[in-house]
């Protein structure tokens, strides 16, 4: 059956030659399944996620290149794409990371900015009614000393009309 499939004398290789190829490219390759989660979970990736995706990948376009094309390549994710990957999109996650901080920093600012605006308004209210209460006890001053004159000019009236009389 693999004779037939893939031609094994054609290509001067037995079913044993194959499989032991197949171990070893998969132990030199199997870094990639540690590696690749480890690198784009630094861009905020599920490990998990990245290192199932990565499995898959790999087997099903190894296992098509074998099948489909007869061709003996293992493929999977190139280191290089993606550690620029990582980088690009981690200086993305930074970027968003300081504008949300910024935005975050502005409104407080203009919390912090509304709060003053909101006391200075309260320190304005009081010190005006302050002002108020003031002026009205300066004008009862005003009406109890004139009281006050007046009860002493009317006591000083009568005892001048009774020194008179």
């Amino acid at each position: 059956m693999f004779e037939k499939l893939f031609k094994l004398k054609k290509n001067h290789t037995t079913v044993r030659t194959e499989i032991l190829a197949g171990v070893t490219t998969f132990m030199t390759m199997a870094y990639i399944l540690f590696l690749n989660p480890n690198i784009l979970s630094a861009t905020g990736m599920d490990k998990n996620a990245v290192f199932f995706a990565t499995a898959i990948a790999a087997g099903v376009v190894t296992i098509a290149m074998g099948l489909y094309a007869n061709f003996p390549i293992a493929l999977a994710p190139g280191m290089g794409l993606n550690a620029f990957f990582a980088t690009i999109a981690l200086q993305g996650v930074i970027a968003l990371q300081a504008q949300h901080k910024t935005d975050e920093q502005t409104r407080h600012r203009n919390d912090g900015q509304r709060i003053i605006a909101q006391k200075e308004n309260l320190v304005t209210h009081q010190a005006k009614a302050l002002e108020r209460r003031a002026h009205h006890h300066q004008h009862t001053d005003e009406k109890a000393r004139s009281m006050a004159q007046m009860t002493e000019l009317f006591a000083h009236r009568k005892s001048a009309v009774g020194d008179k009389v």
